[in-house]
């Protein structure tokens, strides 16, 4: 019964976006993103040593991706809906704003520029500012707070491997 619930408001929550504009907002940071991972390498320093837990470079790189599309698609759903009020459409965007800044700035400073502690403090913010942003839309907008949640599960596990990282290469 419960599931019933769940599926009718997620359907009526999903019919009252715009997804063209969503779909544009996410394809737009992904597009970002693809840039920035690009210029940023890929693949961590040879002589790092990674958790054991490390996934898979191939896996990060998609998921990395996944987290960009997730992270436009709530930009598309707050920002342009109806329901939310300009007070916390700003606040909104402050805390989306510093999600999108400290998930691209993660990329180059772990990948490229071997910065393990830099890295980490970028990973702590993604995940405080992506359980606020959760937070802050969850009465709103219940569908762009379940996206943010998903991006700080990601956060939180690419602050576990900072963190891993750091202690394993001090």
């Amino acid at each position: 019964m419960k599931y019933k619930r769940w599926k009718i408001r997620f359907s009526s929550e999903l019919a009252l976006q715009n997804r063209c504009t969503v779909t544009i907002c996410a394809a737009a940071t992904l597009a970002i993103g693809i840039i920035i991972g690009i210029s940023g390498g890929l693949y961590p320093h040879p002589h790092y040593c990674l958790p054991k837990s490390a996934l898979p470079t191939f896996f990060i790189i998609l998921t990395w991706g996944a987290v960009f599309l997730l992270i436009g698609a709530v930009f598309g759903i707050f920002f342009f809906s109806r329901r939310c009020r300009s007070d916390e459409r700003k606040l909104s965007f402050a805390l989306w704003l510093t999600t999108l800044v400290s998930a691209y700035a993660w990329i180059p400073l772990f990948y490229r520029a071997y910065s393990l502690f830099p890295a980490f403090l970028f990973a702590l913010i993604l995940l405080a500012a992506s359980l606020a942003l959760a937070v802050s839309l969850s009465r709103s907008e219940p569908l762009a707070a379940l996206g943010c949640a998903v991006v700080a599960i990601w956060a939180f596990y690419i602050s576990y491997y900072s963190f891993a990282t750091l202690l394993l290469n001090g």
